[in-house]
């Protein structure tokens, strides 16, 4: 009877020792599974900061397998803010960039965490990598946004200010005209009295009569008057399209005329395209659509502003002259707007790209790259799409497509 004894309690110690085995298998389960549910990226480290264990999120940010990262210092994968690699595991949390395979880097929000042993030591660290380019580029927008609010206050205060003298010189030049006209009026009529009693009048006015070139002034006074009225004219319209553009109290949804845009960007835009370009117009008519007005104005001059550069940069032989052509349409509720150019193209491999905020085709100082990536957030917003054909040497064809019905989001 003695001998049963130890070896029931044997029996009961293993299982025992099986359940207890089973509990942290299922734990070392969970923790693998929120590891890898997690969408910030995991480093666990030892105590040099080499790395022991990483989740699917560390794999992606990084591209590289768990294989190639664990054994990697980390230090070798994160980059300091100020651009310097770090020398060692700092605890605490401050912001770093994190490079990809593909040549990309990512700024991350990095939580650093010490592991301690039973004894407490430190025995290595947990490091947290989040991605925060959604954030920073949320930034970057509100700050460009407030940013453009205060250029668009002042554009609007400027055009205002040059609206009234831009007034009363166009009236005054109306004016002129009239006075001009009469004169040119009297002029001939004391000619012909000349003419007519040749030795009767003082010899002063017959040789002011014959000194001035009446002809050259009939012909080219009424000339002159009609530059400058049309000069006036086209100082109106830009600043009228100013402050369609930069109107600080507009930001609504509102019944817009798409075609009005249009007219109103290429009058903004003419500096850019008018020495390299001519523009073809195809509008058709339509009704008004809803559309945040500003914004959408804004989406037509960067494509105009981009077609322009395009062809600009594009060799031509004999001062040919490159073309950009806009079209509107509606098409089973949908509002088609296409601007075209015969310009350089883009490369298959940066298509892409191109409405990645500050990716750009273009030299430093031409372009921040941040137009297209204005285009493709006003246009998401707006529920609708943007379409890109382009093939360097001919040209590219920007194709815009939202509801002409719906509204946009709220931004």
């Amino acid at each position: 009877m003695t001998a049963v004894f130890p070896q029931h309690s044997e029996t009961a110690e293993i299982g025992h020792l099986r359940r207890r085995l089973t509990r942290a298998e299922m734990r070392v389960a969970l923790l693998e599974d929120v590891l890898a549910a997690m969408d910030g990226a995991i480093f666990v480290t030892d105590g040099s900061g080499l790395v022991t264990t990483v989740n699917g999120s560390a794999c992606r940010l990084t591209g590289l397998s768990a294989g190639q990262i664990v054994g990697t210092s980390v230090f070798e994968l994160l980059t300091c803010a100020s651009g310097r690699q770090p020398k060692q595991v700092a605890v605490g949390q401050c912001e770093a960039v994190i490079a990809h395979t593909d040549g990309t880097t990512r700024p991350v929000l990095v939580v650093t965490s010490v592991i301690r042993s039973t004894g407490g030591e430190r025995a290595g660290f947990v490091v947290v990598a989040t991605d925060i380019s959604e954030r920073r580029q949320l930034e970057s927008d509100l700050l460009r946004s407030q940013k453009m609010e205060s250029v668009g206050q002042l554009a609007a205060g400027v055009a205002h200010e040059i609206n009234t003298p831009i007034q009363f010189i166009g009236d005054s030049t109306h004016f002129l005209a009239d006075v001009i006209t009469d004169l040119i009026r009297l002029v001939d009529a004391q000619g012909r009295l000349v003419a007519d009693r040749p030795g009767e009048l003082p010899t002063t006015l017959v040789e002011l009569l014959e000194e001035v070139d009446l002809d050259f002034v009939r012909e080219e006074a009424p000339a002159a008057v009609e530059r400058t009225v049309e000069g006036v004219r086209r100082v109106a319209e830009i600043v009228g399209a100013l402050k369609r553009f930069a109107h600080p109290g507009r930001s609504a949804v509102e019944p817009t005329d798409v075609n009005d845009l249009v007219r109103h960007a290429l009058v903004i835009a003419a500096n850019e395209y008018k020495y390299v370009a001519t523009v073809d117009l195809d509008l058709q008519q339509m009704p008004p659509v809803m559309a945040n007005p500003v914004d959408l104005g804004q989406v037509i001059l960067n494509l105009l502003v981009n077609a322009a550069h395009a062809v600009a940069d594009r060799e031509r032989t004999g001062g040919e002259r490159g073309h950009i052509t806009v079209t509107t349409a509606l098409n089973d509720e949908e509002l088609v707007l296409v601007v075209a150019d015969d310009g350089v193209g883009i490369p298959p491999e940066r298509v892409e790209r191109i409405f990645e905020p500050f990716f750009t085709t273009k030299e430093v100082g031409r372009g921040s790259g941040q137009g297209l990536a204005l285009v493709r957030s006003v246009i998401d917003a707006h529920h609708g799409r943007v379409e890109v054909d382009s093939e360097v040497g001919r040209g590219t064809t920007m194709t815009i497509r939202i509801p002409a019905g719906g509204e946009p989001d709220a931004g």
